[in-house]
This record gives C-alpha cells, structure tokens and sequence, in this order.
C-alpha cells in the first residue's frame, strides 16, 4: 500500500469525508432483481429436506429460472454469515452452502 493511500485511507475513517482531490470512478451498472412483482421483492419458502438440494431446487422454481438473474461464465459472489459460531439459522449452513455453490457452478457461474 502506498504511503498517500495509508493517509486517504486515514482521513476518510477519522473524518468521514473523503478527500477533494480524488478522482469520481462512479458505479458499474448492476442487473435489476429478477424476482419483483408490484415493486417488491418475491420470496420463496420451503420445507428443508435431510437433503437440502432438491430443496434449493425447489426454492428456485418457485421463484423462477435462475438463468435470469445470472448467464453461463458469469462471476457470482456468495456472501456467507460466518459472524458467530452460533449454529444456523444465526449463521450459515453448510449443507446449504454447498448445495447452493454446487447449483452455481452447474450453471456455469465462476
């Protein structure tokens, strides 16, 4: 890092404001939620089976295709809740993760 970022970096956390000089470098353009209908956003809920993977699957159709929220190559971020050690709901199944990272890279997501 350099010295000038360190100093940036610095004065943006004491004072909460960021520097004049710095160049704008404004936003990439984001898809639009797939899933709205009247301007809210759709859920679906299901029973977990022992298996949680026919259970995603099931999640997802009650929603819609997946393959309208991403394409084939496209780079996907999986957030985990991994704040606590407190068992799930409070924190992120690991059987679903690896369920939900499994159905990802079947479509083609990196």
């Amino acid at each position: 890092m350099r010295p000038r970022d360190r100093v940036v970096g610095v004065y943006h956390f004491l004072f909460d404001t960021v520097p004049r000089d710095l160049p704008f470098a404004p936003p990439r353009p984001r898809r639009m939620n797939p899933w709205v209908k009247d301007g809210k956003a759709i859920v679906a809920k299901v029973e977990a089976d022992r298996d949680v993977k026919p259970s995603v699957n099931r999640a997802l159709a009650a929603l819609g295709p997946l393959a309208a929220a991403m394409s084939r190559g496209d780079r996907v971020l999986v957030k985990l809740n991994f704040n606590s050690d407190d068992p799930p709901p409070a924190s992120t199944d690991l059987p679903f993760l690896k369920a939900v990272v499994a159905l990802l890279i079947d479509l083609g997501a990196k």
